[in-house]
């Protein structure tokens, strides 16, 4: 039996200032926020907190996932190498709006289990390039979080994508009232 709409998608907000970090507050069931560094994770934990605070959000907190982009390679200098020679054929240095991990997978690997004990609970990672960089992350990242068990092996049947994030089911806004229209 197919089951009823969820009622409402996942929202995911990224938020790099106090503004956005109060839209998802109010709105969204994840916030994407991008540290710099690991002691700067804490200062966006607060931030978050404090803006559910200051809007009187109800319900269960945000889930707050960091952002990286990541370049991986067996060899951190084989990882630095490929990402100069991209830059060298764009002709400029690469940016994004997020902090970039330059590395092997199991400093990632490690990188995210120290992020994550700072006080996030996900993590959205942008490969560098697709082919190369999603591989690393499938091959290595997520077998190194697995061993010691940061990382599920696998999912329970059919679940949700909001209960495997442990979020409640909304009320379907398209479910039967009960009174004919």
């Amino acid at each position: 039996m197919p089951r009823p709409p969820q009622g409402q998608p996942l929202v995911v907000a990224l938020a790099h200032s106090r503004v956005p970090i109060e839209f998802a507050a109010r709105a969204a069931d994840v916030v994407l926020v991008t540290p710099a560094d690991g002691d700067d994770v804490s200062r966006w934990v607060a931030e978050v907190r404090d803006a559910e605070q200051a809007v009187g959000r109800p319900g269960a907190p945000l889930l707050i996932f960091g952002e990286l982009v990541v370049f991986l390679d067996d060899d951190a200098g084989a990882a630095a190498a490929r990402k100069e020679h991209l830059d060298a054929l764009d002709g400029r240095t690469w940016r994004t709006d997020c902090p970039t991990f330059i590395g092997t997978p199991a400093a990632l690997a490690a990188q995210l289990r120290e992020w994550a004990a700072g006080g996030l609970d996900g993590f959205r990672l942008r490969p560098g390039v697709i082919g190369r960089d999603l591989d690393a992350i499938v091959d290595g990242v997520v077998p190194a979080l697995e061993a010691d068990g940061a990382f599920r092996r696998r999912y329970e049947d059919g679940g949700t994508l909001r209960a495997r994030l442990g979020l409640v089911r909304p009320e379907s806004r398209y479910a039967s009232t009960g009174g004919a229209r």
